[in-house]
Parts: structure tokens; C-alpha cells; sequence
């Protein structure tokens, strides 16, 4: 099933805030802002971004740029990090974790690096009834058994030398690349780098004639394609 509609955003002013006179280029007195009325429900500056749920992934796809306008992909983790902790949400699914799905080729970056120092896999509870292949739920039985919701694992390689990584330690920074973080820390051009999953949200992005496709068709056939990659990536 799948649910879509759109994302909204806009200014809220403050009543005390300040505003500037542009005739006179100075601070606007009390009589001015006294004048100013903005009904309680206009909002200013109001941008709409495409959105959609996946229900039986988990997974909730939404527009980065609409109109020449951009969404910060952390602004929306951080409102649905917000929206699922409401007392209404917790009543009727229990404690809900919202991660963003990293670009996989920035993991396999990391998990195909010859010259990785050291890696560090945050492992979070797997959603109810969000993921069926093997890796995942054995990972959630692990956590259920041991009453936790979160799960650090970190391996560094000895002075001398690089990790080495088995298939078991892939299998699990891909579960937590997606319900958590995975940060590899490798040389590459002689120089030590950190590279993070989650500063690397998956992204597709296609140019499109407005006059022959609309905006809804194109957002949802790149929504279908994304998801189409995570339920591969998860099988």
C-alpha cells in the first residue's frame, strides 16, 4: 500500500518580532507594527513537497527540490523523529525509529576499502514487522533477548595493518546502515578519512519537461525506483 501527499513549509513570524521600515530604513516603531495583521491562519513564504509512504517497507520517500526550492533531508528526519514520539503514535505502534536509508555505494565504500582502520556499526531495533530477510531479524532477536533497543559494534585494525571484514560483519553494518549508522574510518591519497552513512542519504534525481510529465508522475515513478533498490538491497 501506498500512501502519498505532501509536505509543507512555512514561515511563522513571531509577534514580537522586529520589522524594518524600507522607506526609511530603520527599525519600525510600535504605531507601524501595530498596523500589521496576518490572520492566525495565513502562514507566510508556503512551499510544498511531494511525499510517500510505503507502508509494508517502512519506508517514506519525499521531493529535496521543488520549484527551485530545497528540503534538507535532516530537517525532515528530525520532524519524523518528532511526529512518531506523540503520545497518540506510541499508544497504537510502541517506540517507532526513524533513520534515513543511506546511498549504498558511500557503504560500499567503506565495507570494500582495503585500507580500513577502524569501523563503528550502531545498530537500532528494527521496526515491528518492517524487514524479512535473515540478517535483520536475527539482529532484532538479538536485540528483543537482551530487553535493548541499540547496539554498538566497533573493530579496529591493528597498527601495522588493515580490517579484514567477514561476510558476518557486512551482513551487519548493512542492517545498520539502515536502522542506525555505519562510520569507516580509511586511508585513501595518503590521508586519513572518516566517511559517515548518515551524512549520505539515498538520492535519485532526473530532469523532466513540466509541459509533458507532471510533477506528481515523475516524483512517484523516482519513488518506486528508490524503493525498488532498498527492497533488492535487503533481499
Amino acid at each position: 500500500m501506498r500512501l502519498q501527499g505532501a509536505l509543507g513549509r512555512f514561515t511563522d513570524i513571531p509577534e514580537d518580532a522586529d520589522w524594518l521600515d524600507t522607506n526609511s530604513l530603520e527599525e519600525a516603531d510600535d504605531d507601524d507594527k501595530a498596523a500589521i495583521h496576518i490572520p492566525e491562519n495565513l502562514k507566510p513564504n508556503y512551499e510544498a513537497f511531494y511525499c510517500g509512504l510505503f507502508v509494508q517497507e517502512h519506508i517514506f520517500t519525499f521531493e529535496t527540490f521543488s520549484d527551485s526550492e530545497r528540503l534538507s533531508p535532516r530537517h525532515v528526519l528530525k520532524w519524523l523523529r518528532e511526529a512518531t514520539k506523540s503520545s497518540r503514535t506510541l499508544e497504537r505502534f510502541g517506540p517507532v525509529e526513524v533513520d534515513l536509508i543511506p546511498d549504498y555505494g558511500v557503504l560500499d565504500r567503506i565495507l570494500e576499502s582495503e585500507t580500513l582502520r577502524r569501523i563503528e556499526i550502531t545498530i537500532r531495533k528494527p521496526n515491528p514487522d518492517e524487514l524479512t530477510a535473515l540478517q535483520f531479524d536475527a539482529v532484532e532477536a538479538r536485540l528483543t533477548s537482551l530487553n535493548a533497543r541499540e547496539e554498538k559494534i566497533e573493530y579496529k585494525s591493528q597498527e601495522d595493518g588493515y580490517l579484514n571484514l567477514d561476510e558476518k560483519t557486512e551482513a551487519l553494518a548493512k542492517v545498520g546502515a539502515e536502522n542506525g549508522s555505519v562510520e569507516g574510518h580509511l586511508q585513501e591519497d595518503g590521508a586519513m578519512k572518516t566517511i559517515r552513512t548518515a551524512n549520505h542519504p539515498m538520492q535519485m534525481q532526473e530532469m523532466f519537461d513540466p509541459d509533458e510529465v507532471s510533477g506528481i508522475s515523475k516524483f512517484i515513478s523516482l519513488a518506486l525506483r528508490l524503493v525498488a533498490r532498498v527492497r533488492e538491497n535487503r533481499a
